[in-house]
């Protein structure tokens, strides 16, 4: 745990450094399943970012899953829990003028499961998302464990 505290204040850090006009933080809320298990459960985030042309920016991601489960092998119920900190960019399709814009995103760094072994392991996120009116998000993302998660978010 301490080391998801370090890696997220670099990344809050990094954003730190441009001004607060620069950056976008949007708020997300959606709903999770497991891969492999039987189940759902809550994901909750955050994610600062800031464009660096029309078509790409920096992004990344705290995010918090918490799933109720049946185990796949072992049919017993399982409470799954997965923290990340993560960073990585956003791909657009559209240019900033357009109503509804959707990208493609693409982050990395650590995470900490509650079925895994040891503390701290990789993190991996790879979603499809829209903006609707810059202000509105929703998609959809394989979030690291092994989650789906559709999503719904705010742009403040």
């Amino acid at each position: 745990m301490k080391y998801l505290k370090v890696v997220l204040a670099i990344i809050l850090f990094t954003f730190y450094n441009y001004s607060f006009s620069q950056i976008d933080v949007s708020a997300t809320v959606g709903a999770a399943t497991p891969i492999l298990n039987n189940g759902t459960g809550i994901q909750i985030g955050i994610n600062p970012s800031m464009e660096v042309t029309d078509y790409f920016s920096i992004e990344g991601q705290a995010s918090y899953i918490h799933v109720d489960a049946k185990g796949f092998l072992s049919g017993e119920d399982v409470t799954m829990t997965s923290f990340n900190a993560l960073a990585g960019g956003r791909l657009y399709f559209l240019n900033s003028e357009k109503s509804f814009r959707p990208y493609f995103n693409l982050l990395a760094g650590i995470n900490h499961h509650s079925e895994q072994n040891s503390p701290l392991g990789f993190g991996l996120t790879l979603g499809l998302y829209g903006e609707v009116n810059d202000k509105f998000l929703i998609g959809v993302a394989t979030e690291s464990y092994s989650f789906f998660v559709g999503k719904v978010g705010y742009k403040f």
